[in-house]
């Protein structure tokens, strides 16, 4: 029997075989592998060159020098985007198409694409060079997904939206770049012509403004602040600025604007200091609203002497301004002056329908006994007719107002007649309710229709029109809070009108935070609650918006005895009592107040 020979020579014969037959392959990688890394080599060197080129100036040398590097290695993506960089950076448009499309390739498409933020960047730069603000577009947006903080990206982004009138858009980019740059006053100018575009108010920019402001210091960020401010009535906000501006840069203009605001945010004294600096500087002494904020605050002080002097001043150098024969006329008529109805005669000749000018020489016939000549003054003869009652109206309102008693700490009154003033309401108030008739929605008819009736007592009459306001004006702070406070006054106070008094009460603070006569109802609200020191915050808080007023002053008194706080209950009724001695028969049984130190003087707060 033979032997079975051995199967190894076959296994080393199958395998020449399958070896023979892949070595031309293996020979065949080996050649293309041998030939990449040979192209590799090559394209180092053109990219080393490329760069010596750039060290040296030679744009035009490194340009060819990268084309060349990137032809001998054509998978390379570095050197793809490398070389597509110096092509937009050159202008070479086309060539710079070509080859993003390249780029592209070897990135991957679509959502696959595996692109950086600098790769992102130069596509899109060479797609805004061609033409292309669709492909710019995505790639720049997808570049800002990848960093929203990119200041190139953004730049780039604010343009094309803005081209594009995507304001939203432009707004999402616009307001990082201009942190990023440092607030500048170009950019924050076409943010807010953005806004405008998109019908948002002021107040939507304000805390952009604000923050430039608070950032830079620009004195012109101020100034525009403090514009916004004065035209959204908040008072301390205004102040605030005013008060920065004029440390910042000392003058007249910074003067200027702090005695507005020290006016505008009930610091009369403060306001006085101040318009008597700028009546001694030489580049502002002589402006005549510098002359008549004086002049009105000194008689809102009470020193009508002074008052009369600068009024009348005005008044002979400008006497085509009625406001300053108007102030002169009523300074004039504080002090007993005969020649008070001349002044205003001459107010009334040159603006008769101003409703406060009538009134004031309708008072005026009231100091001479002709009261029949004092209620002709009221009538309008000529206009339309809802405007004319309008005006009459206002002019018994203001009448009213006029004759009646004043309060201990103002200065007695030339002539009051409680019986006359009542009547002039009731004449308002029936104006009012006769344009109502005509037009059921006139706002201001329905407030000082409200308004005249709840001093007559007619609460319920008043809160009707009040509420009919509310209703149909949803942003009107002033009758929200008159309704509310008229709601907690009452003897007995249901849980639904202060669960309604509580609702517009935060409405109007939303609306008007700074505005002290709101926050010193929101206070009384907490105290007729029972919660005192949430009625103590707030009413701290009224207390800095309008500083020594009786009201809020009593309201504070009522407060500190209810938290039993018994010497900062007598200090506040001191202040109290200095301003209004009638409020001397409060509860309180509070020891002498010591006498000022020789000397001391008020101060600008």
């Amino acid at each position: 029997m033979r032997r079975a020979m051995p199967r190894f020579p076959v296994f080393v014969a199958a395998f020449a075989c399958a070896f023979g037959a892949a070595f031309p392959a293996t020979k065949a990688v080996s050649s293309a592998t041998s030939a990449d890394d040979d192209s590799a080599a090559v394209a180092r060197e053109y990219f080393l060159r490329a760069r010596d080129a750039e060290r040296r100036g030679d744009a035009a040398t490194a340009l060819e020098a990268y084309g060349q590097a990137f032809h001998r290695d054509p998978k390379s993506r570095d050197l793809c985007f490398l070389y597509l960089g110096r092509l937009a950076g050159a202008g070479e448009v086309d060539s710079a198409v070509a080859t993003a499309r390249a780029c592209e390739r070897l990135a991957g498409t679509g959502d696959k694409a595996a692109l950086d933020v600098s790769e992102r960047k130069v596509l899109g730069a060479v797609a805004l060079r061609a033409g292309d603000r669709a492909s710019a577009l995505r790639h720049y947006r997808a570049a800002h997904d990848l960093d929203g903080d990119d200041g190139d990206v953004l730049l780039v982004l604010s343009g094309l939206y803005e081209a594009a009138g995507e304001w939203e858009a432009y707004l999402g980019v616009a307001e990082p770049l201009l942190r990023r740059l440092d607030y500048p006053s170009a950019l924050l100018d076409r943010i807010a012509r953005a806004y405008g575009r998109l019908d948002r108010p002021d107040s939507a920019l304000l805390p952009l403004l604000r923050e430039a402001w608070e950032e830079t210091g620009t004195p012109a960020y101020g100034q525009a602040l403090a514009i916004v401010y004065e035209a959204q009535d908040r008072p301390l906000s205004l102040l605030d600025v005013a008060r920065s501006l004029a440390e910042a840069e000392p003058g007249p203009g910074a003067d200027w604007m702090l005695a507005r605001a020290y006016a505008g945010a009930d610091r009369p004294d403060s306001a006085l200091i101040v318009s008597e600096r700028l009546l001694k500087d030489p580049d502002a002494g002589d402006l005549p609203g510098v002359r008549y904020l004086r002049a009105s605050l000194l008689f809102d002080r009470g020193r009508y002497k002074e008052s009369l002097k600068l009024a009348s001043a005005l008044a002979r150098e400008f006497p085509d301004v009625a406001a300053d024969h108007l102030l002169a006329g009523s300074a004039a008529m504080e002090l007993r002056d005969p020649g008070a109805r001349a002044s205003l005669e001459k107010a009334y000749a040159l603006a008769p329908g101003d409703p406060d000018i009538r009134a004031r020489l309708a008072y005026a016939d009231y100091v001479a006994g002709d009261t029949a000549r004092a209620s002709s003054r009221l009538v309008y003869a000529e206009g339309d007719p809802e405007e004319r009652l309008m005006l009459e109206g206002a002019a018994q309102g203001r009448l009213a107002r006029e004759l009646e008693p004043r309060g201990a700490w103002e200065r007695p009154s030339v002539y009051s007649d409680s019986v006359a003033a009542r009547r002039h309401r009731l004449e308002a108030v029936a104006r009012f309710e006769k344009v109502i008739a005509r037009n059921s929605g006139q706002r201001a008819a329905l407030f000082e229709a409200a308004a005249h009736l709840e001093r007559l007592g007619e609460r319920e009459r008043a809160k009707e029109l009040l509420r009919r306001l509310i209703a149909k004006d949803t942003a009107n702070a002033l009758a929200m809070n008159y309704l509310a406070y008229t709601l907690i006054e009452q003897d007995t106070v249901t849980d639904a009108e202060r669960e309604e008094s509580g609702r517009l009460l935060a409405r109007a603070l939303e609306l008007a935070p700074e505005n002290g006569a709101y926050r010193d109802s929101k206070g009384w609200w907490y105290y007729r609650a029972g919660e005192y020191d949430s009625a103590y915050t707030w009413l701290t808080a009224a207390t800095e918006a309008i500083p020594g007023d009786p009201s809020i002053l009593e309201h504070m008194v009522l407060v500190l005895h209810a938290l039993g706080r018994r010497p900062e209950a007598c200090e506040a009724w001191h202040k109290l009592q200095r301003l209004d001695p009638g409020h001397a028969g409060l509860f309180l049984h509070c020891p002498e107040e010591p006498k000022p130190a020789a000397g001391s003087r008020k101060s600008v707060h």
